[in-house]
């Protein structure tokens, strides 16, 4: 397996929430760009979709200073299997 999943892979994993994955020894931090599928305002959660996956992801916190709208190209840094949507890309 290479060190860096692929896009495929990694959304698959994360969208289970319980599976191993593998990032990178070094960085830690990975920035991957995501398509938002839907968004749950009380719970500053969205789902997103990474690259040209079709695998959605649910349940990915976004930061408080950007409320990702359906349809919206966000950045998502990937610690592990913590996603965290930190802004649209523009």
């Amino acid at each position: 397996m290479p060190l860096i999943p692929s896009v495929d892979t990694l959304a698959r994993a994360l969208s289970r929430r319980n599976a191993e994955i593998r990032v990178p020894p070094t960085p830690t931090l990975v920035r991957v760009q995501a398509t938002v599928t839907a968004v749950s305002t009380g719970s500053h959660t969205c789902s997103v979709t990474f690259g040209a996956s079709t695998v959605v992801v649910p349940g990915v916190k976004y930061m408080p200073h950007y409320v990702p709208s359906v349809g919206d190209i966000c950045w998502v840094d990937l610690n592990g299997g913590d996603p965290l949507v930190i802004g649209q890309h523009v």
